[in-house]
């Protein structure tokens, strides 16, 4: 069991980045065709394809949304969190 977390991409994104580089992470820009090539290199894939998602995740049942979801393992909650913002947490 998860937690989904949709946030404001335009604030949590930037806000990310900044994160993952002050703790000695790297960027890679790279055209790909499908996320398996990704695999045996990489820990964790920042998946930002938009319309191209599903082709690269091999699942035509990908469709691209309005926002970012985050997905986060929080067993502790169990209830569904909403504000007056636009962000909002669904347990699964």
């Amino acid at each position: 069991m998860c937690t989904t977390v949709i946030v404001e991409g335009g604030k949590y994104l930037p806000w990310l980045t900044k994160r993952f580089l002050e703790n000695g992470g790297k960027i890679i820009q790279r055209s790909v065709q499908a996320f398996d090539e990704l695999c045996d290199d990489y820990d964790l894939v920042l998946n930002c394809a938009g319309l191209g998602a599903g082709r690269l995740a091999s699942d035509p049942k990908v469709q691209p949304i309005r926002g970012h979801i985050v997905r986060v393992s929080a067993p502790w909650l169990k209830y569904f969190v909403h504000s007056d913002d636009t962000h909002y947490i669904l347990p699964q």
